[in-house]
């Protein structure tokens, strides 16, 4: 009743109600207030609607004005008394009173019922817009009234209670209401306008969060920088803030490194179980793990898996510039960052090494710093302490044995002698200084070899043919690709002159491409193609003597898993210097009566190394053309040397070789560009006529240089060109492109004599003796030396220029040459090393075979073009840091820390270095000495040949030096009885190849076998001294004690078993070479062969 009764007064009411605008809307709000008091939640939906409204679209809220007088009696008295009182505005913000708290802000207004009289204007019913000011102020009043009377203490308990936080763990309900959890979750997840953020930032940069000067809690401005105090207990927000920041922030960091300390494939590394532990139980670092190293992966490994870390370390290392991180050139902050991480990480586990202190560690290792340096690098946290990884042979020793069951060989061995003398400074008993020596090895994978190339069987059956008995000095000569040898020297000069000329630059990439292409190129490595080493675990045995060499090499095969097995099948490939490859001839020499070829070597062949016929044949260059030391002659080294301010060496026959290579190229160079000079008639000099020339853009063309050149070598670096400087007549009656510019004759020979002025001999150097000619002489001798020393040594460039090349073709074909010119010179062993090679490679070795040995001859462990270099030289790059380690930490070289950690990881660790440098981002530096440039030398030598008149011809001339024609006068010993002695020495061992292999083949098949001549008398020698030689017997022999290798092994020497008491003592017959260890330099790194001038007879069989 009551309800249909409202409604009929409310339909009465709107009925009688005026018609115009103003009062529909008194109306219609007298309506809604009406029902709002019939019917409770419709406000609550009008209110929902409202706000979906202004939140789809923001409008200016309409004012409304007054209620009249005629709509009051509608309105319930709960309305009229809410919209009447000061309520809280806090109160106000529920939506039950939001038409009372609305009514309530109206500003007074008249009504529009009244006399119009009574207003002299209509009342106003949309405010008029408020600039930012005017709200400002506004809102100001509005907090004012709020904080009068809010009914909370203070601001602190309303923010309280404002972000109650009920836990779900008690499974309370929730005391907020839904408009108060609404409105904070909307706040705290950013959905509002402003964010908490801003309310943060205004917090903590307000003037009254902070203590002043004059404040009782000044002291908590000092606050955030002691962890100890906690933030509750500080009075002012800005330092209680800090506080909490930093506590909060500093647990998040402890998590994040704390999770980098965890155990991981790559975080936690062991050298080695210690035999304690299984070893799949525990992650044993590797050398390919760090190859995987990379200073850009641990930035992003750090940037991602803690980046508040990274970014707090940022901060602290990487400078700024407008609010942009610079990253600097010389110390970037993300490697310091990930140096400070890493350290951290170290220092919370330390099993957690594998992020950057093994690397470092392993990286200062193998740069040998001190201890006490490592020592307080890991107290820092830098680097883990002697960790060391274990060797890497077992691959070495997989890789054998799956090629040997293939059948096929796929490493070759180099070895070197390695020593290190170690003084003792403070005497006692039994101290005194030692020479220790042993021998260090390297595996080389080959590469580029057809399947059968190293069959045994085919090489001794090309033996026992002895087709090297057809060779002759003649087709020996033949066989050198002079034409090629011409045109490369051609090359050569050509190339010295561009390297001078400016305005010939643009020539020189040119010139490298035909070096590289044919016909120069000859026999090319493949290009790209990287070579796989594996250094090998040393031993203390002395390889120059042919007992040690044979302790050696069966400790070689054991560590590459080379078995007796594979002995009658395959070829293994032994290479060394010439005193290694000397020991291995008279090793095989020695037991080549035994029928097992595993025993006797037989399986082995053997090649000496480029290197050291290198530095062999620069001994024999300075040798020949130094000249007296005091010598007057333009054309000896030594005068020339002393012009451009040069060192002499001080043994001609044992020379320092980079320096004196050095010296030596200037000189060659500078002889050369005054055989153009002279051929140009460039004057004044060879930079202003081609300046000149080009001016005038006229420059000649490479072809043009290429057609000169030509002339220039037939006229001052040939064998025709000497025979005619020595000789008036044939001077005179040479060709027009052979004649040569003649300069002032000298009807006297002049003969200087030094004798007096000579400084006093070293023990060690026979200094050259004062030339004196024929009284008939009418040639030019300082002319004819000049010739030799061009030919000489640019036979010696085209190899140092070959090699990094990789052509070992253009390499083999100065080989040949050099056969007569060591003939010629003091150094006759190698002689006999060259023909053996030559030998080997044209007679006894298959087309697949010799391709194989040619392909492999060389190494590039960097795979990069250009970087070839000869085995031997890379075992000595080995040895030099072997050596120095000896001398840092003591011990022999068959220690176990030698054989089984530093030597098979030698080439890791000098790689380390590197891979580290290039992580780091640093320029790759050279290994040696930075040599000061020459241009003041050589600009000092082109005037003083040019004011010598060095390569003009001039009659007569003769100043006391006089240079022997090396390649003439080893053909002429070749030709005598040089090469038949060789040849008759060297085939006796094929005869015994002959006869062991009819043995064997007829104790296969003794029905079918065919008697070859003098089987019958092996074959009872072999069967009388069977009692004697017990193959398969193990006795216990004294010396097997010094086996660097512990195995019980025995070698037998034709009757005789190979031990000796005195196997240490050197015996001179048995071990003649043009290598003595125990007279080489301390620093053998650098050391060329030391040549006695002892016969090579003990090398083969006698007659």
């Amino acid at each position: 009743m009551t309800r249909i009764g409202s409604a009929a007064n409310l339909d009465s009411c709107f009925n009688r109600a005026p018609k115009t605008a103003l009062e529909n809307v008194y109306v219609i709000f007298g309506v809604l207030n009406r029902v709002a008091s019939i019917f409770p939640r419709l406000p609550r939906l009008l209110t929902r609607n409202v706000r979906a409204v202004r939140s789809c679209k923001k409008t200016l809220t309409i004012q409304v004005p007054e209620v009249p007088n005629f709509i009051s009696p509608f309105l319930s008295q709960s309305t009229l008394s809410s919209s009447n009182s000061g309520a809280s505005p806090l109160i106000q913000s529920s939506p039950e009173n939001l038409l009372a708290s609305s009514s309530t802000s109206l500003s007074p207004l008249g009504s529009p019922f009244s006399n119009s009289s009574e207003s002299s204007s209509q009342p106003r019913l949309i405010r008029a817009p408020q600039d930012n000011a005017q709200k400002l102020e506004a809102k100001f009043k509005r907090m004012e009234e709020i904080l009068g009377d809010s009914g909370f203490d203070s601001i602190g308990e309303f923010l309280q209670i404002l972000f109650y936080n009920p836990t779900r763990v008690a499974r309370d309900e929730d005391p907020r209401g839904t408009a108060h959890g609404l409105a904070v979750a909307r706040f705290l997840q950013g959905r509002t306008k402003i964010k908490m953020s801003e309310i943060i930032d205004l917090i903590y940069s307000h003037k009254h969060s902070a203590p002043s000067s004059r404040s009782t809690q000044y002291h908590e401005r000092h606050a955030p920088f002691s962890p100890s105090v906690s933030s509750s207990e500080i009075f002012h927000a800005r330092p209680s803030l800090f506080t909490w920041a930093t506590n909060l922030v500093g647990k998040h960091v402890y998590q994040e490194i704390y999770k980098l300390t965890v155990k991981t494939d790559d975080s936690h590394l062991r050298a080695s179980t210690n035999g304690r532990r299984p070893e799949d139980s525990v992650n044993l670092v590797t050398w390919e793990a760090l190859g995987k190293f990379s200073i850009n992966g641990l930035c992003e490994k750090y940037r991602e898996r803690a980046p508040v870390s990274w970014y707090l370390t940022e901060c602290m290392a990487a400078s700024r510039k407008n609010g942009a991180v610079i990253t600097n050139k010389r110390r970037p902050h993300p490697i310091i960052q990930v140096g400070a991480i890493s350290s951290f990480i170290l220092a919370r586990n330390r099993y957690a090494n594998g992020h950057l202190a093994l690397a470092l560690g392993i990286w200062h290792f193998a740069a040998k710093s001190h201890i006490d340096v490592k020592r307080v690098y890991s107290r820092l946290g830098n680097i883990a302490l002697d960790t060391m990884t274990g060797s890497s042979l077992a691959r070495l020793r997989d890789s054998v044995r799956n090629a040997t069951e293939r059948g096929e060989t796929e490493w070759c061995l180099v070895l070197d002698n390695v020593q290190e003398y170690c003084p003792v400074h403070e005497g006692g008993i039994l101290r005194e200084s030692v020479l220790k020596v042993g021998t260090a090895a390297t595996a080389i994978r080959l590469d580029d070899c057809k399947p059968g190339a190293f069959d045994l069987q085919s090489h001794l059956a090309c033996v026992a043919e002895k087709k090297r008995t057809t060779m002759t000095v003649e087709t020996l000569r033949a066989d050198i690709d002079w034409t090629h040898v011409h045109a490369i020297q051609s090359m050569h000069w050509v190339r010295v002159l561009v390297d001078y000329i400016p305005e010939l630059k643009p020539i020189s990439k040119d010139i490298s491409a035909r070096f590289r292409s044919a016909p120069l190129a000859k026999h090319r490595m493949r290009e790209g193609r990287k070579t796989v080493v594996q250094p090998l675990g040393t031993n203390a045995e002395r390889e120059i003597e042919t007992q040690g060499m044979a302790r050696a090499l069966m400790d070689f095969d054991e560590q590459m898993g080379v078995g007796p097995e594979a002995a009658d099948r395959l070829l293994s490939w032994v290479r060394g210097d010439g005193a290694s490859y000397a020991t291995t001839l008279r090793l095989q020499k020695h037991l080549c009566s035994i029928p097992d070829n595993h025993q006797s070597f037989r399986n082995r062949i053997a090649t000496p190394e480029i290197w050291h016929a290198k530095a062999t044949m620069i001994n024999s260059i300075a040798a020949n053309h130094y000249g007296p030391a005091t010598s007057k002659d333009p054309s000896s080294l030594s005068r020339s040397s002393n012009a451009a301010g040069f060192k002499r060496p001080s043994n001609l026959n044992s020379c320092d070789f980079y320096p004196t290579v050095r010296s030596m190229t200037l000189l060659w160079e500078a002889q050369v560009l005054d055989c153009w000079r002279v051929f140009l008639d460039a004057e004044p000099d060879l930079l202003s006529h081609f300046a000149h020339l080009a001016r005038q853009n006229d420059l000649p063309s490479l072809e043009t240089l290429l057609c000169n050149s030509d002339i220039l070598v037939n006229r001052y670096a040939s064998q025709d060109a000497y025979e005619q400087a020595i000789s008036l007549a044939e001077s005179n009656d040479a060709p027009t492109s052979m004649k040569v510019a003649v300069g002032q004759s000298t009807t006297t020979p002049t003969v200087i004599d030094i004798a007096e002025s000579d400084p006093p001999a070293l023990p060690t150097e026979d200094l050259p003796k004062v030339h004196q000619e024929a009284k008939e002489f009418d040639g030019d001798r300082v002319l004819a030396n000049s010739i030799l020393f061009l030919q000489d040594f640019g036979w010696w460039t085209e190899v140092a220029y070959a090699v990094p090349e990789g052509d070992i073709g253009r390499v083999f074909e100065i080989l040949k040459i050099w056969i007569f010119a060591f003939a010629g010179s003091t150094h006759q062993n190698y002689t006999t090393y060259l023909l053996e090679v030559y030998c080997l490679l044209r007679y006894e070795a298959s087309q697949d075979l010799r391709d194989g040995i040619l392909n492999n001859w060389l190494v590039n462990v960097t795979g990069e073009v250009g970087k070839w270099i000869e085995a031997d030289l890379l075992q000595e790059h080995y040895n030099r840091w072997l050596e120095d380690m000896v001398k840092k930490r003591g011990g022999d070289f068959d220690d176990n820390f030698y054989r089984h950690t530093l030597s098979p990881n030698v080439e890791h660790f000098l790689r380390i270095k590197e891979e580290i440098e290039n992580a780091f981002t640093l320029r790759s530096r050279g290994k040696t000495h930075t040599s000061p440039h020459l241009c003041h030398e050589l600009r000092i030598l082109l005037a003083f040949f040019k004011e010598e008149k060095l390569h003009l011809f001039c009659a007569g001339r003769t100043l006391g030096h006089a240079a022997i024609n090396q390649f003439n006068e080893g053909y002429e010993r070749l030709d005598m009885d040089k090469l038949d002695d060789f040849i008759c020495k060297s085939t006796a061992y094929a005869d015994v190849i002959a006869e062991i292999q009819a043995y064997k083949q007829a104790e296969k098949n003794p029905e079918t076998a065919q008697p070859h001549p003098g089987s019958e008398d092996l074959s009872s020698r072999l069967d009388d001294s069977s009692d004697d030689i017990n193959i398969g017997d193990n006795d216990n022999d004294p010396s097997d004690a010094h086996l660097a290798s512990g195995s019980d092994y025995n070698i037998y020497l034709s009757g005789n078993q190979l031990t000796h008491p005195t196997w240490y003592e050197q015996d001179d017959r048995d071990n003649s070479s043009d290598e003595d260890e125990s007279n080489n330099d301390v620093d053998c790194s650098f050391d060329s062969d030391h040549d006695n001038g002892a016969d090579d007879d003990d090398l083969y069989y006698s007659e």
